[in-house]
């Protein structure tokens, strides 16, 4: 095989037949977009679930909610899972359902409007997250002390 012979080859040769055209990828832009803006109400939703009905039955480092009071006891622990089960499940259902009626007819949008509005959700998505997560700390902070034990509810001042 000469020199010559491998240059007429690749004179013919076309490097952008090798990938899909244009149209084929904007095709399947729309879907990608949805799938992209649901996979965080999903998560919320799966861990949602393992939190309220399977939670670890000790404070342990590789699965469950933690924060440094939720696991200063069992009784600490096990609230800090239910609140954010319970957290976890509304805020999933919530942002899911926001989600598909928000992405329900994006394939009549433009292809770049489309992507700036999924990029605004997930961000929606992100902030919401953080919050709940934030809400989950301060409700454990409110009920429990730093050793992990309930606090006592405050007696009114006698008149």
């Amino acid at each position: 095989m000469s020199i010559d012979s491998i240059k007429s080859l690749m004179d013919d040769f076309d490097p952008s037949s090798l990938l899909p055209p244009v149209d084929t990828l904007l095709e399947k832009l729309v879907p990608l977009v949805r799938l992209a803006v649901l996979i965080g109400p999903i998560c919320l939703l799966i861990f949602g679930l393992i939190y309220l009905f399977l939670p670890p039955k000790e404070a342990n480092y590789s699965l469950g909610f933690r924060c440094h009071r939720g696991m200063a006891s069992v009784e600490a622990w096990q609230f800090t899972q239910f609140v954010a089960g319970a957290t976890w499940i509304a805020l999933g259902f919530v942002l899911g359902l926001w989600m598909l009626i928000a992405f329900w007819k994006a394939g009549s949008m433009e292809r770049m409007d489309l992507v700036f509005k999924a990029i605004r959700s997930i961000l929606w998505e992100v902030g919401l997250t953080v919050a709940g997560a934030i809400g989950i700390r301060v409700a454990v902070a409110v009920f429990f002390d730093l050793k992990g034990n309930r606090r006592k509810p405050k007696k009114p001042a006698k008149k």
